[in-house]
């Protein structure tokens, strides 16, 4: 199985960590032997592999989105793996500015009410994404 790997992902992969590129042809290299490895990312057609970032040298835990068709993969996405633990700040109840105002969460608001509603309410952490190991 090809694994397509385009230069403006190996771009992000230099960006996000010196041990990031390692890690992508790591994953490039499971994916042609296990191509079916991963889960559903949420968006049409393109499943998710998370990779512990404590496996590779300088390299922060990541999500990785491909998609499959039946001769090749091609790898779409690099992006840093959102922390599942709201930090201070997003556990600070926002303000609202008054009825009728539209506006962008700060980024560390963005989701943080999506996670602590979907989190189990007896303490017990949530199960683990298929990780590469």
């Amino acid at each position: 199985m090809n694994v397509e790997i385009f230069p403006h992902i190996r771009d992000t992969a230099i960006r996000l960590g010196a041990g990031v590129p390692c890690a992508l042809k790591v994953l490039a290299g499971r994916l042609a032997d296990d191509p079916d490895m991963g889960r559903s990312s949420g968006l049409p057609g393109i499943l998710t592999v998370t990779v512990d970032g404590d496996l590779f040298e300088d390299c922060p835990v990541l999500d990785i989105g491909r998609i499959r068709e039946p001769d090749r993969i091609e790898i779409r996405y690099v992006s840093l793996l959102a922390s599942a633990e709201p930090t201070a700040d997003a556990r600070r109840p926002a303000r609202s500015p008054g009825p009728g105002h539209v506006g962008q969460a700060r980024p560390g608001q963005r989701g943080t009410g999506v996670r602590q509603q979907s989190r189990p309410r007896n303490g017990t952490p949530m199960a683990a994404p298929d990780r590469l190991t």
